[in-house]
């Protein structure tokens, strides 16, 4: 933001994301939407601050690379490149991604891809090729590999089941 742009701050993932879900797909009792509402911005702002508490202990170059990733998410972008624009060397990079996230960069981008593939399946009506552009994975068949080697399910399986 010192620079002239904003950046993600920080990432709020899925959590966030159900929270938000949740908020806009209530149907129950219209007498209760509002005090549901507050709790659930409670849980919401809850979770932000305990992501912002946590922050201070990810070193610099981590949030760095991924507020950049975060950014260029749809870009083609190696982890040589990210180091460089974290003021760091991939191989450092690489190194503080795995203690921090249990992944290397390039693991933690497709992660991070696949997350926006899961959010867009759930809430959009895109087609399967258009959220795999849109997350910049491969190509369709790239997501649904991504989404059956982690929930067991093919994309359209997924969606129905969620929704």
């Amino acid at each position: 933001e010192q620079e002239g742009e904003q950046k993600n701050l920080i990432p709020l993932g899925n959590t966030a994301r159900d929270i938000i879900q949740a908020m806009g797909s209530y149907r129950q009792a219209p007498a209760m939407f509002e005090p549901y509402l507050h709790g659930q911005v409670m849980l919401l702002t809850a979770h932000y601050f305990n992501l912002l508490m946590d922050r201070h202990e990810v070193p610099k170059t981590v949030l760095d690379a991924c507020d950049f990733i975060q950014c260029n998410l749809t870009e083609d972008i190696d982890t040589a490149f990210i180091a460089r624009k974290a003021g760091t060397h991939k191989d450092a990079l690489n190194k503080q991604f795995k203690e921090v996230y249990g992944k290397n960069v390039r693991q933690y981008i497709t992660h991070v891809r696949l997350e926006e593939a899961e959010y867009r399946l759930l809430n959009t009506n895109e087609l399967i090729w258009e959220i795999a552009a849109h997350a910049n994975l491969t190509d369709a068949s790239h997501l649904v590999r991504l989404i059956r080697g982690k929930h067991g399910l093919t994309p359209e399986e997924f969606r129905e089941k969620h929704r």
